[in-house]
């Protein structure tokens, strides 16, 4: 079973080259991350405020939006590793970046990477070192301003996005 560390570089998922990485622990050759452009962080945060997601126009509806945003865009970059690395099973360390949303992620993960993805997970939630692969690189990443990571990096539409979200 591959282990995989999750990390962010960012304070708030609506905040300007959010990112997260997922990176193989101890293997700097995994890497892959998500960073948020502002345009799409724009328009889910309107779109939002419309209510036209599940999670309602709230302080609580738009925290839970976050967590799903996070989860969504975990499941996108394990659509690729899986392709590349033919998981099928896996183990997270996740930081602890969404205090309190543990349990929201954990279901929202097993759904995502297990049902989906038909990865076999285990997921311990935890504090990642300073200086990991992944908080390494989410914070190059997030600061790369001349696409020097592009190779790291997934892109997901909008529209991607929006299929997790939208009111059924």
């Amino acid at each position: 079973m591959k282990t995989f560390e999750i990390d962010v570089s960012g304070s708030d998922i609506f905040e300007k080259d959010f990112t997260i990485v997922v990176a193989e622990e101890n293997n700097s050759n995994v890497i892959l991350a998500y960073k948020f452009t502002e345009q799409i962080s724009r328009v889910i945060l309107s779109r939002h405020g419309q209510n036209l997601y599940r999670y309602p126009p709230s302080k609580n509806g738009k925290a839970n939006l976050k967590v799903r945003l996070y989860c969504v865009a975990i499941h996108y970059i394990f659509k690729e590793l899986k392709k590349r690395l033919k998981l099928t099973d896996a183990c997270l360390l996740v930081c602890r970046d969404f205090s309190g949303h543990e349990p929201d992620i954990q279901q929202s993960l097993a759904h995502l990477l297990e049902e989906a993805l038909h990865i076999q997970l285990e997921i311990v939630f935890t504090r990642l070192q300073k200086g990991s692969i992944a908080d390494r690189y989410a914070f190059l990443i997030r600061k790369d301003t001349h696409n020097k990571f592009t190779k790291m990096r997934i892109l997901i539409s909008l529209e991607e996005f929006e299929i997790f979200m939208q009111k059924k």
